[in-house]
């Protein structure tokens, strides 16, 4: 694996190269943007412009490419190990009411 890893925000699609991803760069599999917001380490919607970086530019389009030059990708991980928020929260209300 290259030294800059990450996953396809839309299939899961490992990327790993020796650099970040530039602009035009594109999943192999399903042919969506790299170098975007929602494949960017710094992307969280609890932040103002959604992002961790309060200097950060405006984006708009989180899902295609864009010139941040503050892009890191995401660290490489297999979607079966993401764990859906939602599910977790259920799986918690079902331990603590016995369900």
């Amino acid at each position: 694996m290259g030294r800059f890893a990450g996953n396809c925000w839309k299939c899961g699609t490992v990327w790993s190269g020796d650099s970040q991803p530039g602009r035009s760069a594109c999943c192999e599999k399903c042919d969506f943007d790299l170098h975007s917001c929602l494949n960017c380490k710094h992307h969280d919607v609890r932040y103002n412009n959604e992002c961790r970086i309060p200097e950060s530019d405006v984006v708009t389009d989180r899902d295609r490419s864009n010139f941040c030059e503050l892009f890191e990708i995401k660290s490489a991980q297999s979607k079966a190990a993401e764990v859906d928020p939602v599910e977790k929260a259920r799986k918690k209300l079902d331990n603590l009411f016995g369900g």
